[in-house]
């Protein structure tokens, strides 16, 4: 969130704002965004560079027709997160502010903490795992299979949009050639071209593959904490017990997914600037567990726990037959444990 940003409003609890500048690109941020997946470091990025990142694609299309003055109410993120988009002072052309709202559903998430249920030695294991494994882990894998379908269609807009922001900067350049060009204005507008042009570019790699595909699961957790160091000032520490092994794809990318928000997590709440992550492959599964020192939470205030996201592991956790587990307490910390199976999918009775 940006300090002193002009015309701020106050988001109600559990909603955001989000306000774009003339010039489509995400100016401010003010209250709860996370729900929609905004981060800090997406302030200044173009609405459809932003909208890719997010899993969001029409965000461009949608900003730009509220600009013109048609407003827009729409729910993302699987019907979990609803945006409305209008001009933040009325004048067509103007600024525009989104209003994020998680839509809220009932759900029963079921917390365990230190000394509850957990995996097979102790390690925080499927111990809620749905009663058919295998049925569960195609219906994964048919999700994954969406995605991956959906990346694909997202990697063609983006070449596309690559095509156009190129095409566009040729034609500025045309523009030297003339008697009466302005050097700076066309230096200023290529510039800003190939800014949206290296944005875009940079989406295509986690677009077209998440990191666990690309370079197996420890490798993609190393990298993303020297990034997530790197760009926070937050020191992320990855070990790794024992010798890796193979799970699933499906297995590491949830798990990479959860390790990712459970970070994320650390560094917006805990009040804390560090974190250990440490990988475990044990027989029949492989274990993550994300500690670190600070603030810690009351398990039983659940509109804080759904807050940070939790609930949505869990969800993707049990369709494969694992399990999030946490030991926290307000003043002590919080030690989360996530547990995925290696085994290959069993067969049906």
């Amino acid at each position: 969130m940006i300090a002193n940003a002009p015309h701020r409003r106050e988001a109600s609890h559990g909603s955001g704002h989000l306000r774009f500048d003339t010039d489509g690109r995400l100016a401010w941020t003010a209250g709860d965004v996370a729900v929609l997946g905004v981060r800090p470091e997406h302030v200044g990025m173009s609405a459809s560079a932003l909208g890719l990142a997010l899993g969001y694609p029409e965000f461009g299309d949608d900003v730009a027709c509220a600009r013109r003055g048609t407003g827009v109410d729409r729910t993302v993120r699987h019907d979990h997160v609803r945006v409305r988009l209008e001009l933040e002072d009325g004048a067509a052309g103007g600024s525009v502010v989104a209003l994020v709202v998680p839509v809220r559903r009932r759900v029963r998430p079921v917390f365990r903490t230190a000394g509850g249920p957990s995996s097979p030695a102790g390690r925080g294991g499927p111990a809620d795992a749905p009663t058919s494994v295998p049925r569960a882990r195609r219906l994964l894998r048919a999700i994954i299979s969406a995605e991956r379908r959906e990346r694909i269609r997202i990697a063609r807009m983006i070449h596309d949009d690559l095509q156009q922001v190129l095409t566009a900067s040729a034609l500025w350049v045309d523009h030297l050639l003339e008697e009466d060009a302005d050097p700076q204005h066309v230096g200023q507008q290529v510039q800003a071209l190939l800014r949206e042009a290296a944005e875009l570019s940079h989406s295509i790699p986690n677009v077209l593959a998440p990191p666990p595909a690309r370079m197996g699961l420890v490798d993609a957790l190393e990298q993303f904490a020297i990034h997530f160091s790197r760009r926070f000032g937050f020191q992320a520490r990855v070990h790794l017990v024992g010798a890796p092994r193979s799970i699933p794809e499906e297995a590491a990318l949830v798990l990479y997914e959860a390790v990712r928000e459970l970070l994320f997590n650390v560094y917006k709440h805990a009040g804390v600037a560090e974190a250990t992550v440490e990988i475990a492959f044990e027989p029949g599964g492989a274990r993550v567990t994300v500690e670190d020192l600070g603030h810690g939470f009351d398990l039983t205030d659940q509109q804080r726990v759904e807050g940070f996201g939790l609930s949505q592991i869990r969800t993707r956790l049990r369709l494969i037959g694992g399990s999030l587990t946490l030991d926290t307490a307000a003043g002590r910390g919080t030690r989360a444990t996530v547990w995925v199976l290696s085994s290959t999918e069993p067969p049906e009775a």
